[in-house]
């Protein structure tokens, strides 16, 4: 794909600690489940439901249907009636031991991390949703202490559950399969990356999705059709959240506050998209995506962040000795490099390349400027803008006018067109609107 985006913040609103989407409309859990009608770019709300404070209230939240699947902590699985978004009613509970972080509804089952932070003691527990007004744990596993949180977990169409659990310095994390075809009697089929701290996974066909916050972390992308599970594809940073739309993966990284974009269509070849920054403090790894607005937490206070994305189109970038001070007398072999976002950082170190050529990654840049130096170091830069006035970018039209290195010019009318009652002629070798009928020599 390798389509890049422009991102503006659209708003906050709301508090949630996890929220979850379905259709035109927005489920965010914390002390209340909140629904927002999300069918424009700022969304509202439109219905809401108490579900308790401190310990209680929800944690995370799996849609599906007419029900909202809500982990709720001391209080268990809490399931509740969407059909009218305007009044959720709460139709069924069930407490588990322990506290529930995290749910995952498949056909007529609920899967739940059920966990105690103090010792770092997490359990699966699946539970008979058939009835929602009745919901009944049929069974368990428990990995025991000294396991990291249960993060994150999904289930496949083989009655596989698979969850990313943290590392610490005292716990095992990485990524456990546990096999759920018989759903009183789970087990553990399989272990891996037991080093690592795994925060969020997504899986879509034969491959999972992984965000890893280790050290050298970030995306993994691991092949399940293989035994061995080896990592085929990765991309470096730190992985705390994922999102997986349309073959990108949109990547919270709450370390560095940053929001990745990284186009997953080849799982052996991720490829960077955008790197969505300056969002402030981002403390919960959640993070979903609609059409083209990204929502996040955000803060201690977890406000909800909405991002609007919008195409953007690429500039690609020359630049070489003849763009520089004519007035230099060069020497020697010439080098080049580049301020592609003109913050006063080069982007790239000196690179012999004539002309060199880039295309801007990013959406804010309105200019760049380059460098060239020769070898007795006589250097000398140039400025120059990747959008016209109004907004613009090089190498296209607005209306008549052409935009060429963020200045207007007429003269291309074979790419923009003419006026009525004119038509584009390449008179004496350069292309001009010429009024209909006139007599000019043509070539």
């Amino acid at each position: 794909q390798n389509q890049r985006f422009n991102f503006e913040e659209v708003g906050s609103f709301g508090v949630a600690n996890d929220m979850a989407i379905q259709n035109n409309y927005m489920y965010s859990v914390g002390n209340y489940l909140k629904i927002y009608d999300i069918s424009s770019d700022m969304p509202f709300e439109v219905g809401s439901l108490s579900l308790g404070t401190g310990t209680h209230g929800g944690y995370d939240i799996f849609v599906r249907g007419n029900y909202a699947y809500v982990a709720a902590g001391s209080d268990g699985l809490t399931i509740v009636d969407i059909s009218n978004v305007l009044n959720p009613i709460l139709v069924g509970n069930v407490n588990t031991p322990k506290f529930a972080s995290k749910v995952y509804v498949k056909d007529d089952y609920a899967y739940v991390g059920d966990i105690i932070k103090i010792n770092q003691d997490s359990s699966l527990r699946v539970i008979n949703i058939a009835n929602p007004a009745s919901p009944i744990i049929v069974g368990n596993y428990d990995f025991g202490i000294n396991y990291g949180d249960i993060m994150n977990l999904v289930v496949d169409e083989n009655k596989k559950v698979f969850i990313v659990v943290a590392k610490s310095t005292t716990s095992i994390g990485g990524l456990h399969i546990i096999d759920v075809s018989n759903p009183s009697s789970p087990y553990l089929e399989k272990s891996a990356y037991t080093d690592r701290a795994f925060f969020d996974i997504k899986i879509f066909g034969n491959y999972a999705y992984i965000a890893d916050s280790s050290i050298s972390g970030g995306l993994k992308i691991i092949d399940l059709s293989n035994p061995s599970l080896p990592t085929i594809g990765s991309y470096p940073d730190v992985g705390m959240g994922l999102y997986f739309l349309d073959g990108l993966i949109y990547l919270l990284d709450t370390f560095n506050y940053k929001i990745k974009i990284i186009d997953v269509s080849n799982p052996t070849s991720p490829v960077l998209i955008n790197e969505l920054e300056e969002f402030g403090d981002i403390y919960y790894p959640n993070i979903v995506v609609n059409k083209n607005i990204v929502y996040f937490p955000q803060g201690t206070n977890l406000l909800i962040k909405a991002i609007k994305l919008t195409p953007y189109t690429e500039n690609t970038i020359t630049f070489s000795a003849s763009d520089a001070n004519s007035g230099t007398t060069w020497d020697g072999l010439l080098e080049y490099r580049c301020d592609l976002n003109n913050d006063g950082f080069w982007d790239s170190k000196y690179s012999t390349s004539n002309p060199l050529t880039y295309t801007t990654l990013g959406s804010k840049a309105s200019a760049f400027t380059c460098e060239v130096r020769d070898k007795f170091d006589a250097r000398s830069q140039k400025t120059k803008k990747l959008f016209c006035d109004d907004g613009t970018p090089n190498n296209q039209c607005s209306g008549l006018r052409y935009c060429f290195e963020g200045e207007f010019i007429y003269g291309r009318c074979e790419l923009c067109g003419c006026a009525k009652s004119q038509t584009c002629q390449k008179v004496t070798g350069i292309y001009q609107c010429v009024q209909s009928g006139s007599p000019l020599p043509t070539d």
